[in-house]
Parts: structure tokens; C-alpha cells; sequence
């Protein structure tokens, strides 16, 4: 699983189409990618969900009937900026494709499109947008880790993280390059209670055996650093 179908997996997508073969065939792809795929066959009814629940994205034919996706994308506009909004065209829609630009819409696909084109465009509208796809953060060999929701995902599974797991996880990414001292971590993972120094090797131990990967480096007698090296940090926004 790459970063941005890591981070589609957080985010719910409104997808119109009228031609109903289309909207089936593309709708069984996006729900591969997306946590939640809301569905309409009309601008009026787009828009109507979109009114109704949280959208992170809008996926839509320029060419609907009745009220045209321009119509849908004006609407938006009128309210809301924020979400992105990506244009589906076929290729001689030249004069709607200009009319679509000014009204702020942030990506386009000419019809037929393959998945990878529809990946790319997607993450770069939500990019555009200043989503949360600088917050995630790639070690490298399949392994990711998002700030935002704090799940880590090794060779395309979300791993299971327990509170203390995804509190160190971040302690020592917000931290890199330095090592956390052992007194620092023990005081943000457990500031009201005493513990020894055991709870803590315990808790790496658990880590490193749960994503199989050494993440988490031991620097004897000061404390642990998280393991990021340059050739790992494919952010599409730095943090460090």
C-alpha cells in the first residue's frame, strides 16, 4: 500500500455518474481505495449528499444530463472551497474543461482512464487542497506510518497500534533525529504513575516483534530514536 491509497483509506469520496455501467464499474474500484463511496446519478442528487455528510472528495462526469457537472461544481462553490473536486471528460470537451478551471475545480480525467492516472489525480487534488498527505511518513520497505490517525500499515495491512504504541510512535517521529532521553519518554507516557524502566524496554519489544522491523532504535544509556533515514522520508511535504 503506497501513501496515497494509505491515505484514501481515511477519506469518503462522493462519485457521480449517470451512465449507470460506469458508475458500477468505477465504484466497485474506488471502494478499494476509499473508506466510504457515496454514490449519485444527477447533479441534483450529488448535491444533496454532498449537503448531507462529510465529503473529502467530489469524483464527477462533466457531462450529466439535465444539470451538467458544471452546475454541481457551482453549487459546491458557493459554500465551499475547501473540498477538492475532480472533473471526469471525455476528449472534446474543450470549452467545459476551460469553464471548469475558473470555478476552481482541481483536477481533470479524460474518459477512458486507467487506475493509476485516477490514483494520481485523486492524491494530487487532495494534495492541492493541503490535505493530510504530508503526515504520512514512509520508512521504506512497505512500512507507514500516519500521524493524523496514528495507524501504521507494513506491506499493505493496518497493524493495530495500543495507546502506548501510537504515543511513542509519535513522541520519537515528532523528536527525529534526536534520541528521546528515557526520563522524557517515561514522563509523556506515563506522567502520573511510576514505572520502571522494564514497562518501556517491554513496550519496544512488543513494537518490534508486532511490525518485524527494528523502527526503534535502543542508543545505550540515553534513549531511543525512531530509525528514518533520508532515502525513507517520502513526504509529499517535509516535517523534519
Amino acid at each position: 500500500m503506497d501513501a496515497n491509497l494509505f491515505l484514501f483509506k481515511q477519506k469518503t469520496i462522493l462519485y457521480v455518474e449517470d451512465d449507470k455501467t460506469t458508475r458500477e464499474q468505477t465504484e466497485g474500484v474506488l471502494r478499494l481505495m476509499f473508506k466510504a463511496v457515496l454514490t449519485a446519478k444527477s447533479a441534483e442528487e450529488g448535491i444533496d449528499i454532498f449537503d448531507d455528510g462529510k465529503v473529502d472528495i467530489v469524483l464527477a462526469d462533466i457531462g450529466l444530463p439535465q444539470k451538467d457537472g458544471l452546475y454541481l461544481v457551482k453549487t459546491i462553490r458557493a459554500d465551499n472551497y475547501r473540498v477538492p473536486i475532480v472533473m471526469l471528460t471525455s476528449m472534446g470537451a474543450q470549452e467545459q474543461l476551460i469553464t471548469a478551471a475558473n470555478l476552481a475545480v482541481d483536477g481533470y480525467i479524460i474518459k477512458p482512464f486507467d487506475i493509476s492516472n485516477l490514483i494520481k489525480t485523486l492524491s494530487t487534488a487532495l494534495q492541492r487542497s493541503g490535505s493530510e498527505i504530508a503526515r504520512i511518513i514512509d520508512f521504506g520497505e512497505n512500512t507507514l506510518f500516519n500521524l493524523s490517525t496514528q495507524e501504521i500499515s507494513v506491506d499493505g495491512h493496518i497493524l493495530p497500534l495500543g495507546k502506548k504504541e501510537r504515543e511513542l510512535m509519535s513522541i520519537l517521529i515528532e523528536a527525529h533525529p534526536k534520541t528521546v532521553s528515557l526520563d522524557e519518554i517515561h514522563l509523556k507516557l506515563w506522567p502520573l504513575e511510576s514505572v520502571g524502566d522494564s514497562a518501556l524496554k517491554n513496550l519496544v519489544m512488543r513494537m518490534r516483534k508486532k511490525i518485524g522491523k527494528e523502527l526503534i532504535v535502543s542508543v545505550k544509556s540515553a534513549g531511543y530514536r525512531i530509525n528514518i533515514t533520508p532515502t525513507e522520508r517520502k513526504l509529499q511535504g517535509s516535517l523534519f
